[in-house]
C-alpha cells in the first residue's frame, strides 16, 4: 500500500504502539510528539491520514485543525482523545472519525479502514 499515515500524540508509547500495528497491515506510518513538529512535518511527508490527539501541549488537536484550515488541505483526520465529550468538539471538515482511548487495534483498524476505504486486518 502506498497510503501514509501521520500520528501527533503526545504520548510516544501510543504512537510506537499504532505504528507497530499500522507496520503490520503495510501502511506506512511517521509519528511527531508535538503538534508544531506535526504541523511542519507533514508538509513533507504529505499523509493520506492525520490521527491526531485532541489534548496535547502546544495547542493541541485544535491548533493543528487550524494549521490544515488555513493551509487549505483537505487530509481526514482520526481524532483520539480519552475526553469523554470528544462528540462537542468534531466540528471541524477535516474529522472523519472519533476514536476514544484506550482504543484497541480492531478499533483502530475499523475506523482507518472506513476513512481510506482499505480492509484492514
Amino acid at each position: 500500500m502506498n497510503e501514509r499515515v501521520l500520528i501527533v500524540d503526545d504520548d510516544e508509547g501510543i504512537c510506537n504502539a499504532v505504528t507497530m500495528a499500522l507496520d503490520q497491515v503495510d501502511l506506512k506510518t511517521e509519528f511527531r510528539t508535538d503538534v508544531t513538529e506535526g504541523m511542519s512535518f507533514y508538509k513533507e511527508f504529505k499523509p493520506n491520514l492525520v490521527l491526531l490527539d485532541f489534548r496535547m501541549p502546544n495547542g493541541g488537536g485544535p491548533r493543528f485543525l487550524d494549521f490544515l484550515e488555513k493551509e487549505k488541505q483537505t487530509t481526514p483526520v482520526i481524532l483520539t482523545s480519552a475526553m469523554p465529550n470528544l462528540d462537542t468538539i468534531s466540528n471541524s471538515i477535516h474529522i472523519r472519525h472519533l476514536l476514544r482511548k484506550p482504543f484497541s487495534i480492531v478499533q483502530l483498524y475499523d475506523v482507518i479502514g472506513k476513512t481510506l476505504n482499505l480492509k484492514l486486518e
